[in-house]
């Protein structure tokens, strides 16, 4: 009697290892383009991450103070920060180069990178659900982190990368 040691169970793989895939390009920074013209750079897929924390903050609210003597430094106005947009992607997985490599340049010093960058996100779904897309513009890399690791469960090479972006474009 033959013993059947695996179970195969339709459509799980594709649920149990949704993931977002990465798309990029560098610009051209010198110039003014604005979201169209953005959205028309032919975009290069890099690899896929695990987990994504998008930090879309104004920063702190700011005081307009009165100095006098009737005010005594009472706030008079409250008005917020500037935005500030930040990209942190943990458990990278690069499908053909380094990360860095992808954009066309040398990963070796994070001075390298002299354009800033577009960035994708799409959200993979199983298939009865819709894929969902983030769209980062001006995108500095802040940081080169060379330290990789295996993960036990399926051996996949990763990374952990941050970013700054300038603006966020609206998925159509």
């Amino acid at each position: 009697m033959e013993l059947k040691n695996t179970i195969t169970l339709p459509e799980t793989l594709v649920q149990l290892k949704i993931g977002i895939a990465i798309f990029g390009a560098l610009y051209d920074g010198t110039k003014e383009l604005g979201s169209e013209d953005l959205m028309s750079i032919p975009l290069v897929e890099i690899g896929a991450v695990r987990k994504v924390d998008y930090t879309n903050s104004r920063g702190e609210t700011k005081y307009y103070r009165t100095f006098g003597l009737e005010k005594a430094g009472e706030i008079d106005e409250t008005y917020p920060g500037l935005g500030d947009y930040k990209l942190k992607f943990d458990t990278v997985v690069l499908y053909k180069k380094e990360f860095f490599t992808q954009f066309g340049y040398d990963p070796s010093d994070i001075m390298y990178q002299h354009k800033p960058a577009i960035i994708q996100l799409v959200i993979k779904a199983p298939a009865s659900l819709p894929q969902k897309t983030k769209t980062f513009a001006g995108v500095w890399f802040e940081n080169n982190d060379i330290q990789w690791d295996a993960e036990a469960d399926d051996l996949l090479l990763t990374k952990e990368i941050n970013a700054g972006a300038s603006k966020v474009i609206p998925s159509n």
